[in-house]
């Protein structure tokens, strides 16, 4: 979409492969390009302000670069949604381990009472 200053809607288009062309811009009146709409598996992109001079030089809160006849295009970054990938283990496996580390404390701990038991036994 595209936003006058006042943030009236003043065009909607489905963005493609090929380049739209904006046309119609008023001069020193500032404008925002608003994605409505993300593909799937990205998120919606920033809003990007522009104005344009008497000279037709571009301001702009993007990124914008000249096409190979000098048209100012400006550039919307596209940014993926991060996914958590499954894990191989299930939760249960994480418990598993501590209880696991927690028996072997215990007969460790069991074990060393032992020992000790024995050797104030032997030096009475």
């Amino acid at each position: 979409q595209r936003l006058d200053s006042k943030g009236n809607i003043v065009e909607t288009w489905t963005t493609t492969k090929e380049v739209h062309l904006v046309e119609g811009l008023k001069v020193n009146e500032e404008y925002t390009i608003r994605e409505a709409f993300a593909p799937e598996g990205y998120s919606v992109a920033k809003d990007i302000k522009f104005t344009i001079d008497e000279k037709g030089v571009v301001t702009t809160t993007g990124s914008f670069e000249s096409d190979d006849v000098g048209n100012t295009v400006l550039l919307v970054q596209d940014y993926k949604i991060p996914t958590i990938p499954p894990s191989e283990n299930p939760q249960t496996a994480d418990y598993f381990e501590l209880y696991f580390m927690l028996f072997e404390l215990f007969v460790l701990g069991f074990l060393g009472s032992i020992i000790h038991l024995r050797k104030l036994n032997k030096a009475q």
